[in-house]
């Protein structure tokens, strides 16, 4: 059957292709806005990593220092409990 030079079965054709194009344009758009917000979501993780590296770093220095102090101090104890292990060993 001819309808204005279009057969039906064309005009289907043409209907479903508008319709697969309709589809094809709303999963492109579904499909920017996810890589939109996962680069967003990446960015804000980045941001966060960085924060807790420089977090750790600073809380290796802290270590580090913590450990000199330690360090220094056992060394002024080390001649003072010497001592007093001999004079009690003397006594």
């Amino acid at each position: 059957m001819l309808v204005g030079g279009f057969s039906y079965s064309q005009i289907q054709q043409s209907n479903l292709l508008t319709q697969q194009v309709e589809d094809y344009a709303r999963q492109n758009s579904q499909l920017l806005t996810q890589i939109e917000n996962n680069s967003l979501t990446n960015s804000e993780s980045a941001k966060s990593l960085r924060s807790l590296q420089s977090e750790s770093s600073n809380r290796d220095s802290q270590l580090a220092a913590l450990s000199r102090q330690l360090e220094t101090v056992q060394q002024q104890i080390d001649p003072i409990t010497s001592k007093w292990k001999r004079e009690f060993a003397n006594k």
